[in-house]
């Protein structure tokens, strides 16, 4: 990898709160920032669990406002356009369907910069279902026509790559999953009593996986 590749990282919201993007974008980000200058663009971080200094990574905060502009970020477009670029710089955006996501791509395309599109699941069959009516306008004004100017489109899975090639964007999509962040030997070492969750000790090897309370899931 280049250390003279300067990849900007932009996601709306950083928050705990927010479910998996605010997790796999800052991971994701932290290890590629060993390799290459990046720096992530967000709206809020003030619920993250980590230290956003962590590994030397930089984060552009924009100060959140609810009432915005319907189909751009006005603050957003107002700090990307006063940025310096170098000509090898890539905007990778997580997300879909927010003015934040069409500030980013409207920027990209205006000055013919490489981008890439992490979807995130957001266009899921069940997520196009949901809250329906908003997406159809969105997608007629701006969204399908931002995903065919892209570079690439980023899915995490085989079904979700089969989900998007359905639109016909004929834009290359590239599947590859989240990272996992492997525990140190001590921490595998360590007891935990499963019976204080409600589990029988009975010898079986158990994996257990939670996430977040939400209608999809």
């Amino acid at each position: 990898m280049n250390k003279n590749i300067n990849i900007y990282q932009t996601v709306s919201d950083l928050s705990y709160k927010s479910g998996g993007p605010s997790q796999t974008v800052f991971n994701l980000s932290k290890r590629l920032n060993k390799f290459l200058n990046l720096k992530i663009i967000t709206n809020n971080s003030c619920d993250f669990i980590k230290p956003l200094n962590d590994n030397k990574l930089k984060v552009l905060e924009i100060s959140f406002h609810k009432r915005l502009n319907w189909l751009n970020n006005l603050k957003l477009n107002s700090i990307l356009y006063g940025l310096e670029l170098s000509p090898n710089t890539i905007f990778h955006d997580n997300g879909v369907w927010l003015p934040f996501n069409n500030t980013i791509s409207r920027f990209c395309f205006k000055k013919n910069i490489p981008s890439v599109i992490s979807t995130h699941g957001m266009l899921e069959p069940w997520s196009m279902e949901n809250k329906n009516l908003k997406k159809q306008i969105a997608w007629f004004i701006y969204q399908n026509k931002n995903l065919q100017r892209t570079n690439v489109i980023h899915a995490t899975s085989e079904m979700e790559a089969r989900n998007i090639l359905k639109f016909n964007f004929g834009v290359p999509v590239a599947i590859i999953p989240n990272g996992v962040s492997i525990p140190q030997k001590e921490e595998l070492n360590k007891n935990y009593d499963i019976k204080s969750i409600g589990i029988k000790d009975d010898g079986r090897k158990i994996m257990l996986f939670t996430g977040r309370i939400h209608p999809k899931k």
